[in-house]
């Protein structure tokens, strides 16, 4: 029985490109659980796909293999890696969406995934999602070992993720993602304000939010509010409305937590 297989691309479901992976996923491995994480990461953002898969791996059995699929630089020279961190793997282009997991303590191993010869002629290379990845993700998932898909891969490409400024009663951080509701998520973590000593209160966008809440309805509809989402990160949001829109709030806009005694 094959495992676990998620998938997040910036392919929207608009179109047949997530459909024609998921075939190529199952007739390699017919039994594999296709879990769709998430399709509409904004085109060719691969720092949001790396915050996605980020903050989502975690919340699958260890085994699970996560297909990323965000790659601008499809066809070019940019290496093709499947690798394992911690109990998970990660299969998918090496152009830094994989930054998060790399940079964790529970080590990685990466490989360069062979890609499949080619015939000539005009065919082309757009579509290495469905003729590369995903057969070798269905094959991760039906048990063969990582380094049967490839030579060992080192110095894996990453991003300059942005990180908060902190100190004992400050913390300079930026909006990294914007949920569909238009919920506006920082880089500032729970345990970033934690360190800090007194109450925090946050402002963002000349917007004085003051202290945290625990739940959206402690403000009153329309009403905007600070919280510790569910990923354990700051987020801004307004109650039943769109702190994206109402606050011009965008991605790289500054975040800041002060404390009072």
């Amino acid at each position: 029985m094959a495992g676990i297989i998620t998938l997040t691309t910036d392919f929207s479901m608009s179109d047949t490109y997530v459909g024609m992976m998921k075939g190529a996923i199952l007739s390699v491995a017919p039994d594999a659980t296709l879990v769709d994480l998430a399709h509409d990461i904004n085109a060719h953002d691969v720092l949001e796909a790396a915050f996605v898969i980020h903050t989502s791996y975690r919340y699958f059995p260890p085994g699970t293999v996560h297909l990323v699929v965000v790659d601008p630089g499809v066809g070019s020279v940019r290496r093709r890696i499947a690798m394992k961190c911690g109990e998970h793997y990660f299969v998918g282009p090496d152009n830094g969406v994989f930054t998060y997991m790399i940079r964790s303590s529970d080590g990685c191993e990466a490989v360069e995934i062979e890609a499949p010869r080619r015939n000539g002629g005009l065919r082309g290379v757009t579509f290495e999602g469905r003729d590369v990845f995903a057969p070798a993700a269905a094959r991760l998932a039906l048990g063969v070992p990582l380094t049967e898909l490839g030579k060992p891969a080192h110095d894996l490409v990453t991003l300059d993720i942005p990180k908060p400024r902190i100190n004992e009663s400050t913390i300079e951080g930026k909006i990294i993602y914007i949920d569909h509701f238009g919920n506006c998520i920082s880089n500032i973590e729970a345990s970033h304000i934690e360190s800090l000593s007194g109450s925090p209160r946050v402002s963002v966008a000349g917007h004085d939010l003051g202290s945290l809440r625990s739940s959206y309805a402690d403000v009153p509809v329309g009403e905007p509010l600070a919280i510790i989402n569910s990923l354990d990160h700051l987020e801004i949001a307004i109650n039943q409305g769109n702190a994206e829109q109402d606050l011009n709030i965008k991605v790289g806009t500054p975040v800041r937590v002060r404390t009072t005694r």
